[in-house]
This record gives C-alpha cells, sequence and structure tokens, in this order.
C-alpha cells in the first residue's frame, strides 16, 4: 500500500553518457511534462514510459513522473501531501487521473476525488486527462459502468478523455485471442499496457496539437 512519485523516464536524451571530452550540452526542454496519478493500473509495465516511448516515435519529447500507490482509490490520492505538492509545484502541461477499478466503485467517491483533484490541476495551469481503464478478462458487459463514470467525471471537470477501455474491448471484439491481460485477469499485458499508453498519447497530442494551432 506504499505510495510512491517518482520520475519514470526523462528522454531518451538521459540514456546515452557524454563524452568528457567534448563540450557540454544545454539541458534539453521537453515538449510534455505530464503526471500519471493513479494505481497499478498505471505502474504495471511502466506505462508513463510506454507513454514517453509513444511520444518520441512522433518526435516529441515527454518528461513523465508518476504518483502511485497499490490498490489506491483516487480519493487516497486526495488526503496524500505528496500528489497535491506534486500537481501544484511540477509544472505539467497535463495530469492524468486513473481509479481503481476492479472492483469498481463507490462511483460518487470517484466523482468527489476527481473534482477536488481538478481543482489543483486548473490552479497549476495544467489540463486533466481522465484514463478510462478496462473490466475484467471476460466480462466486457462491466465496461458500461466504467465508461459512463469515466465519461461523466471527464465532463464534469472538462477534461480529456482517453477512452482506453472502450478501445480495448473493441481490439478484443476483432482479435479474440489478443492477450492484453495479464494472468490474473485484471491488469494489464506488456501489450494491454502499451495500448494504453498509445491511446492516452493520442488524447493528449491532439490536445496539444489543436492549442498550438490557436
Amino acid at each position: 500500500m506504499t505510495h510512491t512519485c517518482s520520475l519514470a523516464i526523462v528522454t531518451t536524451l538521459l540514456l546515452s553518457a557524454a563524452v568528457e571530452s567534448q563540450p557540454a550540452e544545454p539541458a534539453h526542454v521537453a515538449d510534455l511534462k505530464v503526471l500519471f496519478i493513479g494505481n497499478s493500473h498505471t505502474y504495471v509495465n511502466d506505462m508513463p514510459a510506454l507513454f514517453a516511448e509513444a511520444a518520441r516515435r512522433d518526435n516529441f519529447r515527454c518528461d513523465v513522473v508518476m504518483c502511485t500507490g497499490s490498490g489506491w482509490h483516487l480519493a487516497q490520492h486526495v488526503k496524500e501531501p505528496d500528489t497535491k505538492f506534486n500537481i501544484l509545484h511540477g509544472h505539467y502541461d497535463y495530469v492524468v487521473l486513473q481509479e481503481y477499478t476492479h472492483p469498481f466503485g463507490p462511483e460518487q467517491s470517484m466523482h468527489e476525488a476527481v473534482a477536488k483533484i481538478s481543482e489543483w490541476i486548473k490552479a497549476a495551469g495544467s489540463t486533466p486527462v481522465m484514463y478510462m481503464t478496462w473490466a475484467k478478462k471476460g466480462h466486457p458487459e462491466q465496461q458500461a459502468e466504467l465508461t459512463n463514470a469515466y465519461t461523466s467525471c471527464a465532463k464534469e471537470i472538462n477534461a480529456l478523455l482517453a477512452p482506453v477501455g472502450v478501445e480495448w474491448w473493441k481490439l478484443l471484439a476483432e482479435n479474440p485471442s489478443l492477450d492484453l491481460y495479464r494472468s490474473d485477469g485484471e491488469h494489464a499485458s506488456l501489450k494491454g499496457s502499451t495500448l494504453a499508453a498509445t491511446i492516452i498519447w493520442k488524447t493528449i497530442k491532439a490536445d496539444y496539437l489543436k492549442r498550438k494551432k490557436k
């Protein structure tokens, strides 16, 4: 049940060491800085790092940080000083929110927590993103509740909606043998986490490019 706020990745420029004989290059400026808040559906397979990799393939540099706790609800993050501090002082462009999923609920608690966290996000000048999760393996009928909850929360706080759960089941309908789940039937496999990261990146990228045109 440990809560952790950590840097998941700092762009590919930091992956190679500088040669001592060469002059030092100026520090990079990331195109985007993104904070992920959630639980194991965020940190399993280091999904934020996969997000940064998806951005890199589109020639964007992203700094990503995650504040997560195993089995945590967003209501627990509301009470966690590290979460509030990171939102208010991290200078993030986007803050991605992910609620406890298996089992999901109570929905009212999610709405209340999202409303409070969104106050901090907007005070910091950042944009909130709702990361819609997926129902248990073999239970597509459970997705509607998650979809409705995330959609309504996004509307209430004027957030972006990354419809991972919806796209997850669309893909499984087309490819039933695709292994998006880990063996527990709840968490994502590497393919599942890559799918989630890609959808979240596409959601943020579309919004970012739209703002750049204004």
